[in-house]
């Protein structure tokens, strides 16, 4: 463990210290808004673009910040990195209690180490290392309640915890709908009683964890918003120019030209939103047919490309001299999905890996193609690959076993 914990910082730190690249467009974003959580716990952008983020990440940069100074970036770099190596932790104790196998749980936490998306995201000040983090923990505490299903206070986490994720990136919207299911039946079967506890326990978190941002909101709009007002934007980003209801046919905009004119145009970025939401609408009534040969190109595309925005530096050579380091290509990727849901068929506790990992994959691809997509979860799909080698080495010795009794 002591030595898989300075391979893990000592590759992230010397990483650090090979680059430097201050935050721009989103990065800088997030910190702006962390610097004002700090300060005096605004989430707006300006006077207009006021819930135009999620808070999750906005608030524990604004924590970072308030703790050790404004818009402290190293703060920030060893925070994070906190957060995923505890959280990765965390998830490897409970594969290893789920499993009885330490190569299981410390072959994880290996790729975890020395995965690059990992350790190239752990610089930056965006989503994705936050967003790693929270899938390993989420996915941790719903095994958790898994094993222990009279256990109310794991079922309390998994709500509350799936809320935060959902307010850091919307693509893990099915946590909330899909992590807890197997864990509640065996509740029910475990105890009638035991069963409408957690599931008290699981609503009650869901309810505390997300009715300050809702309340927040309405204060504001005098209206209900659940997440914020990117959603419809980020649907239409790679869209290019796209009709606009009520516009004569040949008056087509890009995102950002709906953008510019909405403080224009709209009273409130909720109002701005709802019209957004309505381009949106329209563009997937004239492209029905085309959608889905669009989602599945976004899918491919985030598993062969190895290319990402929001940097200047690059993703492919994170260091000046050759330090091996584990990266995603099309095979890899595949048979980490292969992994998983092999695993997850033949070992039942690891369904809960199953259905955190490939519906939040193809929930991002729903609104977005980029290849950072897919680079939070990353390090668990092909951590998939260790468990295609663990289910067919299990399905040797058993094979063994039984032709060699005496073995």
């Amino acid at each position: 463990m002591a030595a898989l914990l300075l391979l893990f910082w000592g590759l992230r730190i010397y990483y650090w210290h090979q680059i430097d690249e201050p935050p721009f467009s989103d990065l800088e974003d997030y910190v702006k808004l962390g610097s004002g959580v700090a300060r005096s716990f605004d989430f707006s952008f300006d006077s207009f673009w006021r819930s135009y983020k999620p808070p999750t990440i906005p608030l524990f940069h604004g924590l970072v910040f308030f703790l050790f100074g404004d818009a402290n970036l190293d703060a920030l770099r060893y925070a994070q990195g906190l957060f995923v190596f505890g959280s990765a932790g965390f998830l490897a104790r409970e594969i290893y209690i789920a499993s009885a196998s330490k190569p299981l749980a410390f072959s994880f936490l290996l790729i975890v180490a020395v995965a690059k998306s990992s350790v190239f995201w752990s610089y930056k000040a965006g989503t994705e290392s936050l967003a790693e983090g929270f899938l390993y923990l989420v996915l941790g505490v719903s095994l958790w309640a898994q094993r222990a299903p009279a256990v109310c206070q794991a079922y309390f986490a998994l709500g509350a915890l799936s809320v935060a994720a959902i307010l850091a990136r919307p693509n893990f919207v099915p946590f909330l709908f899909l992590l807890s299911i197997l864990p509640l039946v065996k509740a029910w079967k475990s105890s009638p009683s035991s069963f409408s506890k957690c599931l008290s326990a699981y609503i009650l978190a869901i309810v505390l964890a997300w009715s300050p941002w809702i309340t927040r909101n309405y204060r504001i709009y005098g209206d209900f918003l659940p997440l914020s007002t990117q959603g419809p934007y980020s649907f239409i980003w790679e869209l290019g120019k796209v009709a606009i209801p009520g516009a004569g046919p040949e008056e087509k905009m890009d995102v950002n030209e709906i953008q510019a004119m909405a403080s224009h145009r709209f009273k409130s970025d909720l109002e701005a939103s709802r019209f957004a939401n309505q381009v949106s609408a329209l563009w997937l009534r004239e492209h029905a047919k085309e959608y889905p040969r669009i989602v599945v190109n976004r899918i491919l595309n985030q598993v062969n490309d190895r290319d990402v925005h929001l940097t200047k530096v690059s993703r492919i050579e994170l260091f000046d001299g050759f330090i091996p380091l584990l990266d995603k290509n099309r095979w890899n990727v595949w048979s980490g999905f292969l992994g998983i849901a092999i695993m997850a068929l033949r070992y039942p506790w690891a369904i809960q890996l199953l259905l955190g990992v490939v519906p939040t994959f193809v929930f991002g691809a729903l609104f977005l193609g980029y290849a950072r997509m897919l680079e939070p979860i990353l390090p668990m799909v092909l951590s998939g690959n260790i468990m295609l080698v663990y289910v067919l080495s299990q399905g040797a010795k058993s094979l063994m076993k039984h032709r060699l009794p005496g073995a």
